[in-house]
């Protein structure tokens, strides 16, 4: 095994030059108090075999050395704790985005949850709004349109197409009654203004229109001539009629101080005694 010199004072690894292990110190122990002088500062060393771990020096790493498990725990909390710090951050950063946002914006969805939380506690407490109520009418209405159009469109039957038709005028007279009766009236109180008056009077003309219609179709008979003919057109008076309601008329009342809840209740009352008299007619 070749004899290795080690220079601990200068932390260097070196051999005696000729490769050989030299017989003894150069200084021969004459140095103080028998030690050796002029190699006083080297140590000799075997050197180790190839790919062997070698000793090394105090305050230098050796081959092959691995983090302490002290110092590897540490750094792990080192970086736990960046990560920590790194995601309190970004919430922060998330909240004064949040304190940055339009002021309007936030009022929108306090408003919006405000109106679904009022609608939910109307229905829980059985009251009935009255824009909700001809709404519904109108989509009920609109599907029996659909559903009778169906049957002309396979040929149905005279009689399925008679029923259907007397079903879609009695339900058209209904609600015109009780929004003649009760909700125009009410209307027409609250909007107090030009405008209002105007949709108003539209909407009874348009129902005066729709009226003989209906009294053609419910006089008449699925093998008249026209009588598919009056029912789409009837159809098409009732779809246009709805529009402007609902895109014109019903925004404004909901926007007075008209009390739809307890108008939905007065609405609601009529309807169920006008059907109560549709039935006993039919039964007579």
């Amino acid at each position: 095994m070749e004899a290795t010199l080690h220079d601990a004072k200068r932390g260097r690894l070196y051999t005696n030059g000729d490769g050989k292990r030299p017989r003894s110190c150069v200084c021969k122990g004459t140095g103080p108090s028998g030690r050796h002088g002029a190699c006083a500062p080297r140590l000799f060393l075997p050197s180790s075999p190839p790919n062997s771990r070698q000793e090394s020096p105090v305050g230098l790493p050796s081959q092959g050395h691995t983090m302490p498990a002290n110092t590897a725990n540490n750094a792990n909390r080192t970086n736990s704790t960046k990560s920590t710090a790194k995601a309190a951050q970004s919430k922060t950063s998330q909240s004064r985005t949040a304190d940055k946002e339009p002021s309007k914006e936030r009022s929108k969805r306090a408003t919006k949850s405000s109106d679904r939380s009022a609608s939910d506690d109307r229905e829980s407490s059985g009251a009935v709004d009255a824009i909700k109520l001809l709404t519904d009418d109108h989509k009920e209405v609109q599907a029996l349109f659909k559903a009778y159009q169906k049957l002309v469109d396979e040929d149905g039957e005279d009689d399925l197409r008679e029923q259907l038709a007397q079903d879609i005028c009695a339900k058209l007279t209904v609600h015109a009654t009780i929004e003649e009766e009760i909700f125009y009236p009410a209307a027409r109180d609250s909007l107090e203004d030009d405008e209002g008056d105007d949709l108003l009077d539209e909407a009874e003309v348009e129902h005066a229109s729709a009226k003989e219609l209906i009294a053609q179709i419910a006089e008449g008979s699925a093998a008249d001539e026209l009588f598919d003919a009056k029912v789409k057109v009837l159809g098409e008076y009732i779809a246009h009629h709805v529009k402007e309601e609902e895109k014109e008329l019903f925004p404004k009342v909901q926007q007075s101080d008209l009390d739809l809840d307890a108008l939905g209740d007065e609405l609601s009352a009529r309807k169920a005694e006008l059907l109560v008299e549709l039935e006993e007619e039919e039964a007579s």
